[in-house]
């Protein structure tokens, strides 16, 4: 997986991201195709901050109107069962 590896801004991580990629596909079970790894980009952070994550990863975002004026939290909140 390493002689794979030759940009410029990984050429210097070859031995961190190998690893990380020998691990994805071996994640990956017989009858999946390696179309399935992706690969998501947050900006900020290092590259060697990177790391896999084995299943889905979704980003948590909320888009719905009126989302600014709702509260984020709530302090002990009752619960009636």
């Amino acid at each position: 997986a390493a002689t794979a590896l030759n940009s410029k801004l990984i050429s210097h991580h070859k031995a961190f991201f190998s690893e990380m990629v020998t691990d994805a596909v071996l994640a990956l079970d017989e009858d999946l195709d390696l179309a399935m790894i992706g690969i998501k980009k947050v900006a900020g952070g290092s590259v060697r901050d990177s790391l896999l994550v084995q299943g889905v990863a979704f980003k948590k975002t909320f888009s719905y109107a009126g989302f600014e004026q709702q509260p984020k939290k709530f302090e002990n909140p009752k619960i009636i069962l």
